[in-house]
C-alpha cells in the first residue's frame, strides 16, 4: 500500500517510508495532489498544464506532463495514473490519501473521525515558483478544509456543552482556539466552559489575551461579546453551575472518552503542535498559564506572556501588555542566576521571522531584519551565532524547540514577527530555551519605519544581556560590520539579498538593481557593495550573463567594499572567485581565499570557494578537506553538500561521486545542481540510460537551463543518440543569447566531434568562460588529451 500525505507536510510514502528521488519532485507531487483533489473524475490535461506550467509554451508542457506522469507510473505502478482522451486521473486501488479520508469523514458528519484525520494545513509550506494559479487553488482548497475542520470542533463542542461535561467542552473549544485564535465565538464557548467548571481566572486571561492579540495583529478592538462576559464573570453576576467536579468521563462509555489523557495539554500553557496526530485534547487542569518566569527560582513579571500558540508547529508568544526595552534588559539582568542550558559561551540561533505586513512582497523585510540580527549578534563577543544559511535552510515549521537547537546545535532560539504598515514597524521577538522550549523574555517594539535601526539594536541587546554576554563597550553602537544608517538603504539592501538567495535568474538581476540603489543612497554601504560584487558573480558563474561582463563588475563592486571596510572577509571570497573563474591568476585566487578564511574563519562560502580552486588545481585532497569543513560550518547547506561529490568526480572517482550526489539529491530532490553532477558521475561510470534520467530530472528542475541541456545533449551522444544530441545543441546555438561555450564544447566531445569540440573551446577561451579553470580535470574532455590544439589552450591558461 502507498499513501499521499496532504494535510501538512506534503510526501508521499511507502511501506519503506518516505518516498524519494523523481516521483517526490515538487511538479509531481502537485500532480499528484491535484488529482487526489479531483478524485474518482480526474482533471483535462490542458487544465493540468495551465496549473503546473504556465510559463511554458503548449508543446513544452505538454511534454512535462507526459514526463511527471511516466515517472509516476514507474514509481507507483503502470496503471496508478490513467490517461485517456483528453483526461488524466488517478486509478491506483492501493495509494490512499488523507485528503479523501478526511472528505469521506466530514460527508458523514463523523465530527471526532474528521477531526482524527486533519493533519494540518492542506499542502502546509507547499509551494510551485511561478505557478499563480495553482497557488490560488491551492488557497482555495486550503481554506475549504479549515472550515469543515473548524465546523467538526465546534460541533464536538458544543455536543459536550449540551451533556453538561463542561470539562470535554473546554478541552475542544481550547482545540479550535488554537487552531482559530482570532475567532470571537470560539474564545467565547472556551471562556464560558472554563467558568462553568470554576476557572474564573482562566476564563479571564484567555479572553484579555484574545483582545490583545486583535489588537497586536490588526490594529482592532476587542470583540464586545467577549468584553462584556470577562466583565459579567468579574463582577460575580454570573451564577456558578453546581457540577463543578465532576469528572468528565464519569458515566460515559469508553468510545467517548478521551483517546490519550496520559499527557494533558491544560488550557493557558503551551499546546501541542497545531496539527499533531489527533487526540482528545486532555484534561482541563486549573492551572495558570505556565511562562518563562513559571519555574522555580524565576521571577514572574507583572506583564506576562500569554497563551503560546503555535502557528504551523512553531511557537510564537504574545505579551499582554507592552513592555517596554527597560523592562527587557531589567528581566534580563534578574535572570542572571539562571544556569546556562549548555557548557561554555552561550549559542543562539535567530530562526526567520514571521512576516505578517499586509502587502504581499514584504517577505524580504523579515527575511533581512533576521539577517540583521544574525551580523549584528556575530559580532558580540562571547556569543557563538548559528549562520545564516543554515538557519534558512531548516524548516523549523515542523520542529518544536529542541529538535531546532539539536540540529542547529544551540541552547537559545530567538524568533519573532514583522508587520509594516502606514509607515509603523511592529517587531514581535522572543527568546526561547531549547530544552524546554520556555520563553526566556518577549517583548514588542513598535516604531517609524525609520527607527528599524533602534529596534534591531534594541533586541541583540536584550538578547546579550539575557544570556550574561558582557559587553567590553556597553555604550557603542551595534550593527553588523559594514552596515549603514540609511534605512533607505538597508531596506534595498534586504530586498536584494532576499531576490539574491533565490538564485534564479530573474532573481539575480532584481539583486543586482537592489543593490546598485542602495549604494546610490549610501556609497559607503559596504555589505550592499559586497551584494552587488556577489549577484554579479553568480550571475556569471551560471552563465546568465557572459563572463567578460559579469566578473569585471563583481570585482569592481567588492574592491569598492575593501575600499571602504578592509576587515570584511566576503569580498576578499568574491575577489578569489573572479580571478579564479575570470582571470586565471591561480596564485592571486589562492592568496585572496586565504585572506577570506583568516578574517573569518567561520565563513563557509570561503571554504567552498577555495575548494573549487583546489579541485581546479588537482588538489583533490586538500579539496575534500576544504569541502567537507564548509559543509560542516553550514551543515544545512545544499550548495557545500552537493560540491563534496562535485570534487569526487573531477577526481575521476565517479562510483564515490554517484554515492555522494545521490545522498545530496535524496537530501533535496529539488535542488538541480545534485541531479547535474550525478548525471555526469553516471556516464562517467558508464551507466548511460541512468545518466540520462539524472540529465532530464536536471533540464526539468533548472527550466531548461542551457548548461543542463549541454550535459543531457553529451550523454545522449554517448548514448549513440546522435540525431538527437544535434538537435539540443543547434537548438542551443540558435538561440541568440549567450550560450556556455565550454559546456556546449563538452557536449561535441560526446557526439565525437573533437574539432568542432576544439572550435567552441576556443571560443570559450576567447569569452573567458568560467569553466575553463577545470580544463585541466575536467574527465570529459579526457579524449582531446594530446591534442596540440588542446594542450595550446593548457598553456595559455598556465595549466
Amino acid at each position: 500500500m502507498r499513501h499521499l500525505k496532504l494535510l501538512g507536510a506534503v510526501h508521499l510514502e511507502d511501506g519503506n517510508g518516505v518516498v524519494s528521488g523523481p516521483a517526490a519532485q515538487r511538479h509531481r507531487l502537485a500532480l499528484l495532489a491535484l488529482l487526489a483533489a479531483a478524485r474518482p473524475d480526474g482533471l483535462p490535461r490542458e487544465r493540468l498544464m495551465a496549473l503546473l506550467w504556465p510559463e511554458a509554451d503548449a508543446d513544452r508542457a505538454r511534454r512535462l506532463l507526459n514526463q511527471a506522469v511516466y515517472v509516476l507510473r514507474r514509481a507507483l505502478g503502470d496503471e496508478a495514473v490513467e490517461t485517456s482522451g483528453d483526461g488524466v486521473r488517478l486509478a491506483a486501488p492501493d495509494l490512499t490519501d488523507d485528503l479523501s479520508a478526511f472528505r469521506q469523514a466530514v460527508e458523514a458528519r463523523e465530527d471526532r473521525l474528521a477531526v482524527d484525520r486533519y493533519g494540518g494545513a492542506f499542502l502546509d509550506g507547499f509551494f510551485l515558483p511561478g505557478a499563480q494559479e495553482f497557488e490560488e487553488w491551492t488557497e482555495r482548497t486550503r481554506r475549504e478544509l479549515v472550515r469543515s475542520f473548524r465546523s467538526a470542533l465546534r460541533r464536538l463542542a458544543e455536543a459536550r456543552a449540551l451533556e453538561g461535561d463542561a470539562r470535554a467542552a473546554a478541552r475542544w473549544w481550547h482545540r479550535l482556539v488554537e487552531d482559530d485564535p482570532h475567532s470571537g465565538p470560539a474564545v467565547l464557548g472556551l471562556m464560558q466552559a472554563l467558568e462553568a467548571i470554576g476557572d474564573r481566572a482562566a476564563a479571564i486571561r484567555v479572553g484579555l489575551g484574545h483582545g490583545e492579540r486583535l489588537q497586536a495583529d490588526f490594529g482592532a478592538e476587542p470583540d464586545p461579546d467577549v468584553a462584556a462576559l470577562i466583565e459579567e464573570i468579574r463582577s460575580g453576576r454570573r451564577a456558578p453551575p453546581s457540577e463543578r467536579d465532576r469528572l468528565p468521563d464519569e458515566g460515559k462509555p469508553a468510545s467517548d472518552r478521551p483517546a490519550d489523557t496520559a499527557n494533558p495539554t491544560p488550557v493557558g500553557s503551551e499546546p501541542a503542535p497545531r496539527h499533531a496526530p489527533a487526540r482528545d485534547p486532555g484534561p482541563v487542569r486549573n492551572e495558570p498559564p505556565s511562562t518563562g518566569g513559571d519555574r522555580p527560582g524565576d521571577p514572574t513579571p507583572e506583564a506576562g506572556v500569554s497563551i503560546g500558540l503555535r502557528g504551523r508547529g512553531r511557537a510564537l508568544w504574545w505579551v499582554l501588555a507592552p513592555v517596554g526595552l527597560a523592562a527587557v534588559l531589567m528581566l534580563g539582568l534578574l535572570l542572571r542566576g539562571r544556569p546556562a542550558p549548555g557548557e561554555g559561551s552561550p549559542t543562539v540561533a535567530v530562526l526567520p521571522f514571521v512576516n505578517l505586513s499586509p502587502e504581499p512582497d514584504s517577505a524580504y523585510l523579515s527575511d533581512g531584519i533576521t539577517e540583521e540580527l544574525i551580523g549584528t549578534l556575530s559580532g558580540i563577543d562571547g556569543l557563538q551565532v548559528a549562520s545564516r544559511t543554515a538557519v534558512f535552510a531548516i524548516d523549523a515549521s515542523t520542529l518544536d524547540p529542541a529538535e531546532i537547537g539539536a540540529r542547529l546545535g544551540v541552547d537559545h532560539l530567538v524568533e519573532g514577527s514583522v508587520r509594516r504598515s502606514a509607515g509603523r514597524l511592529r517587531v514581535q521577538a522572543t527568546l526561547v530555551g531549547v530544552s524546554d522550549g520556555f520563553p526566556i523574555w518577549s517583548t514588542r517594539f513598535d516604531a517609524p519605519a525609520e527607527d528599524v535601526f533602534a529596534v534591531q539594536d534594541s533586541i541583540a541587546r536584550a538578547v546579550a544581556r539575557a544570556l550574561e554576554v558582557r559587553f567590553a563597550d556597553p555604550s557603542r553602537e551595534l550593527r553588523p560590520t559594514g552596515g549603514t544608517r540609511d534605512h533607505r538603504a538597508q531596506d534595498l539592501y534586504f530586498r536584494g539579498r532576499y531576490a539574491w538567495n533565490r538564485r534564479t535568474r530573474d532573481g539575480l538581476e532584481r539583486a543586482v538593481a537592489d543593490f546598485d540603489s542602495a549604494v546610490a543612497l549610501d556609497p559607503r554601504y559596504a555589505r550592499a557593495l559586497t551584494g552587488l560584487g556577489d549577484a554579479w558573480a553568480v550571475l556569471g558563474f551560471y552563465d546568465y550573463r557572459s563572463p567578460d561582463e559579469a566578473f569585471p563588475r563583481a570585482q569592481a563592486a567588492a574592491r569598492r567594499a575593501l575600499a571602504v571596510d578592509p576587515t570584511l572577509a566576503e569580498p576578499h571570497a568574491t575577489l578569489g572567485y573572479a580571478s579564479l573563474y575570470h582571470d586565471f591568476r591561480w596564485e592571486e585566487a589562492e592568496s585572496h581565499f586565504q585572506r577570506s578564511i583568516a578574517l573569518d574563519p567561520g565563513y563557509p562560502v570561503a571554504r567552498q570557494w577555495y575548494a573549487n580552486f583546489l579541485t581546479a588545481q588537482g588538489r583533490f585532497e586538500e579539496a575534500r578537506r576544504e569541502m567537507r569543513l564548509a559543509s560542516e560550518l553550514d551543515p544545512l547547506s545544499m550548495i557545500a553538500y552537493t560540491a563534496i561529490g562535485w570534487v569526487s568526480y573531477y577526481a575521476g572517482d565517479f562510483e564515490t561521486a554517484i554515492e555522494e550526489l545521490a545522498a545530496a539529491a535524496q537530501r533535496d530532490p529539488e535542488f538541480m545542481l545534485a541531479h547535474l553532477f550525478g548525471a555526469k558521475a553516471l556516464a562517467g561510470a558508464g551507466r548511460l540510460p541512468d545518466a540520462r534520467t539524472a540529465a532530464l530530472e536536471a533540464v526539468d528542475l533548472s527550466g531548461g537551463s542551457a548548461i543542463a541541456r549541454a550535459a543531457l545533449a553529451r550523454i545522449l551522444g554517448q548514448m549513440g543518440d546522435i540525431g538527437g544530441a544535434r538537435g539540443v545543441l543547434l537548438e542551443l546555438e540558435g538561440e541568440g543569447a549567450y550560450v556556455p561555450s565550454y559546456e556546449i564544447a563538452c557536449a561535441w566531445v560526446g557526439v565525437g566531434e573533437l574539432d568542432l569540440a576544439l572550435d567552441w573551446l576556443e571560443r570559450a577561451m576567447s569569452e573567458r568562460a568560467h569553466s575553463l579553470a577545470l580544463l585541466r580535470v575536467d574527465p570529459e574532455l579526457v579524449p582531446l588529451h594530446g591534442h596540440p590544439r588542446f594542450e595550446a589552450l593548457l598553456s595559455d591558461l598556465d595549466l
